[in-house]
C-alpha cells in the first residue's frame, strides 16, 4: 500500500515538473518578444532623431522609459522562480 502512494507522489511530481518546463519556455518566449518590442522603441527614437523634422522630446522620453520597463519585465520573466534579484 505504501509503495502505491509513493508512486502516485512521484508521478505527480514528474507531471508538475513537465508543466513547469513548458511554462518556463512560454515565459522565455514572452521575454524575447518584450525585448524585441523594447529594441523597436529604441530604433523608433533613433530614427526620429535622424529624421528631418526631428523628434518630440516627450515622445522620445516616453519611448525610452517604455523600453526600459519592457526590458525590466523581460528580465523578471527570464529569471527562474525563487531566484532573488541582484538588488535584494
Amino acid at each position: 500500500m505504501y509503495l502505491g502512494a509513493n508512486r502516485a507522489a512521484v508521478g505527480a511530481r514528474l507531471l508538475s515538473q513537465k508543466d513547469g518546463r513548458k511554462m518556463k519556455i512560454v515565459l522565455r518566449i514572452v521575454a524575447i518578444l518584450l525585448v524585441a518590442m523594447a529594441a523597436f522603441l529604441v530604433y523608433a527614437v533613433i530614427h526620429a532623431m535622424a529624421s528631418a523634422g526631428g523628434a518630440r522630446a516627450g515622445v522620445a522620453v516616453g519611448y525610452i522609459v517604455g523600453a526600459i520597463l519592457l526590458s525590466w519585465a523581460a528580465t523578471a520573466l527570464w529569471r527562474r522562480p525563487g531566484r532573488s534579484s541582484a538588488t535584494a
